[in-house]
């Protein structure tokens, strides 16, 4: 288990329950999914598999919450909801294509 040696269970899981929270606001049901479908559309070269369990792990308390991971949440809380449906239809666009070893599209 990678955990940061210096953080406590408690911190690791006030983080987590905080990184869901905010998951949640922004994308609602499905949350996980879709930000792991952002992270697709953003450049993120892992499968979407990869990206899902990562994510999950971070709000379950299993992994610390990255500082990447705590900013790209925070900016994306940052953009607006026509922002974040434009982000949203990278993915959907005409020509779209997925990152050669990304699986999720397949």
């Amino acid at each position: 288990m990678a955990n940061h040696p210096n953080r406590s269970k408690t911190a690791r899981s006030d983080s987590a329950a905080e990184f869901y929270v905010k998951l949640q606001k922004l994308f609602g049901e499905g949350a996980q999914s879709a930000l792991a479908r952002a992270l697709g559309a953003l450049g993120d070269r892992r499968t979407f598999k990869a990206r899902l369990l990562s994510i999950s792990r971070m709000a379950t308390g299993v992994h610390a919450v990255s500082g990447e991971m705590q900013a790209i949440v925070t900016l994306l809380g940052m953009l607006t909801a026509s922002e974040r449906s434009a982000l949203a239809s990278l993915e959907n666009a005409d020509g779209y294509q997925p990152h050669s070893n990304d699986r999720s599209a397949a």
